[in-house]
């Protein structure tokens, strides 16, 4: 920020003699809960109409989607908004004009004399829209004009769950949870081990440098050095091939900011390392394999400590060595198992099978690696 700048010195000014000029008129939270409650009456209303729960509830995430899009320059010269304000004047052409756009953000291509980026990952799969009336039209266009920065992204995840279930209409906006409430277990189970692994991890890598510093030749503290790199490239595999189970997934919104956790921890492990004077690979490369078999044989043990009783209380995980009750207890998760003897034999056939296919696709990997390696040696 430059001082020169009044605007600045004001703030400058107001952060010493009156902070609280400086406080938001909303919380993150409460503008999230104003969003969800918009569109929670928005979907009501178009389910009552007899539009299908399902086309609702993706018609409606396409919708704020939108917003969060053209909040950081993903949709040019606040397009979106400019549509809703045409629509507002003829809400009869809002669907036509919604069509255009989704169609356009399905493939890429233009809308009018607008060039729309391709957006993936299936939200815009078709260009199906539903017809809004005009207080839905205006509705949404007073929705676009907040400031979706703080807007919370998890809000898809809990619109599009409750929005299928007539029984949730209603919690839509006043029983949003917050972010705050689900790092309250994101927290102590994903966040803090990972913290507490790199802290080792740090320390390891921070002696290898210093013993390359301290080698009698450059052989030895290169040696040291490549030795370091790889620790930390090994440390970065194993957080990319990270993975979080949430057996009652409903919304999404756990699993959202699960990732986001392990994102924000890998760009602390990158700036940190680039501290010590490592340079992090650009890219990190994950095999299936293990990650997926050690969940197939965490869930295997579980089962077969169970001896037939149908209940894994007090049964010891092998690979950390945890209570599963105790884990229940800390994780707020009820982990009593339903399956009897003659269940577990059909879960351990499925195991087995699962083992085979989890096995094959490793040598499937390397074999694709090994031919890589090959063709570039060849070239």
């Amino acid at each position: 920020y430059e001082l020169d700048d009044p605007a600045t010195r004001n703030l400058l000014k107001w952060a010493f003699s009156d902070p609280e000029r400086l406080r938001p008129e909303q919380t993150r939270q409460a503008l999230t809960e104003q969003a969800a409650a918009t569109f929670a009456e928005l979907a009501q209303g178009l389910r009552e109409r007899g539009h299908d729960p399902q086309t609702v509830a993706h018609f409606v995430n396409r919708l704020v989607f939108c917003m969060f899009a053209e909040d950081v320059g993903l949709l040019p010269d606040q397009l979106f908004r400019r549509m809703l304000d045409q629509a507002r004047q003829q809400p009869e052409r809002f669907a036509g004009m919604a069509r255009s756009l989704f169609a356009a953000m399905k493939d890429g291509g233009a809308v009018g004399f607008e060039e729309v980026a391709w957006f993936n990952g299936g939200l815009f799969d078709d260009d199906t829209a539903l017809p809004l009336d005009w207080p839905q039209v205006n509705a949404v266009r007073e929705a676009a004009g907040l400031d979706w920065s703080e807007i919370d992204p998890s809000i898809l995840g809990t619109l599009f769950e409750r929005g299928l279930d007539p029984d949730k209409r209603s919690q839509l906006g006043a029983h949003y949870t917050d972010r705050d409430k689900i790092m309250q277990l994101v927290a102590p189970v994903i966040v803090r081990p990972w913290l507490a692994e790199w802290a080792t991890a740090k320390e390891r890598l921070s002696a290898e440098l210093d013993q390359a510093s301290n080698a009698a030749t450059s052989h030895a503290a290169s040696r040291r050095r490549q030795r370091a790199e790889r620790q930390l490239r090994e440390f970065l595999e194993r957080l990319a091939g990270f993975r979080v189970l949430d057996p009652a997934c409903g919304s999404g919104n756990f699993l959202y900011l699960a990732l986001h956790a392990l994102k924000d921890l890998e760009h602390r492990v990158r700036m940190e390392a680039q501290a010590l004077g490592l340079q992090p690979p650009s890219e990190v490369k994950v095999k299936p394999t293990a990650s997926v078999w050690r969940f197939l044989d965490e869930c295997l043990y579980a089962l077969m400590k169970t001896n037939g009783t149908g209940y894994v209380e007090g049964a010891m995980s092998r690979q950390t060595g945890v209570c599963c009750q105790s884990y229940a207890k800390a994780t707020m998760q009820c982990f009593a198992c339903p399956f009897r003897s003659a269940e577990m034999l059909t879960l351990r056939r499925f195991y087995a099978e699962a083992k085979k296919k989890v096995l094959a696709l490793g040598k499937e990997a390397d074999a694709g690696e090994q031919r890589s390696s090959a063709s570039a040696l060849n070239q």
